[in-house]
């Protein structure tokens, strides 16, 4: 609806092409991209007719076990950002984001404007905890699915706060984690040179990520209703 995109194909349509895209190909562990254009084009800008549809799968790449078990850096990084609420291919920004982190030996890049508030980072979603209070951004960020599951197996567990955070916090924070579906619940111990709380992977963090991994294998995991 905020780039005016109407979809010609109901949910049931995208579940079934989905099926016979995944029964074509071996489904063992694949991550599955589904693309809507606005069609063709005529002078390259400005779509005619109807939308197309796309339909990608990739083999699944999980991340080192080491970053779960002593936990990934993050960097900061300010950089415009256009439309952050809604996924779509232009991902210029992310990727300058992603080779300075890269550069730096992090694991991704965290959005932070020059007044310090932070959002998210470059894929994922980005939490922490102040004891047993779980903060995460809820404006100008992409509601990610694994960041909406999170959310609802925290809520007995935790106190869950959506607001602001600011850079501030990340002195005093006792951990920090991000989000997103191949990287599931990944530790963070490390922003810059900001060490979070006391640089090792905290007992909460671990709880829930072994909360998440339980429920994705008893195939128990929330997830976003369409819009």
């Amino acid at each position: 609806a905020q780039i005016d995109l109407a979809l010609p194909w109901s949910l049931a349509d995208l579940d079934a092409i989905v099926k016979e895209t995944l029964a074509r190909n071996d489904p063992t562990d694949m991550t599955i991209r589904i693309i809507v254009t606005g069609g063709a084009s005529s002078n390259f800008l400005m779509p005619e007719g109807r939308p197309s549809l796309l339909v990608m799968l990739a083999a699944v790449k999980p991340p080192p076990d080491h970053l779960y078990s002593k936990g990934a850096s993050l960097i900061t990084f300010d950089a415009p950002r256009f439309m952050p609420t809604v996924k779509t291919l232009n991902y210029i920004t992310a990727v300058r984001g992603q080779q300075r982190a890269r550069a730096a030996g992090a694991i991704e890049a965290l959005y932070c404007d020059a007044s310090g508030v932070i959002t998210e980072c470059t894929t994922s979603n980005f939490f922490l905890f102040h004891g047993d209070q779980l903060v995460t951004p809820a404006e100008d960020v992409l509601p990610g699915v694994t960041r909406a599951a999170v959310l609802t197996l925290a809520a007995d567990l935790f106190e869950v706060v959506q607001r602001p955070i600011h850079r501030s916090e990340l002195s005093v924070a006792d951990e920090a984690f991000i989000t997103s579906t191949t990287k599931e619940i990944m530790p963070i111990v490390r922003i810059d040179a900001q060490q979070i709380g006391d640089g090792r992977v905290g007992k909460r963090t671990r709880r829930l990520l072994e909360r998440f991994r339980s429920s994705v294998l008893e195939g128990l995991v929330p997830t976003l209703e369409p819009a």
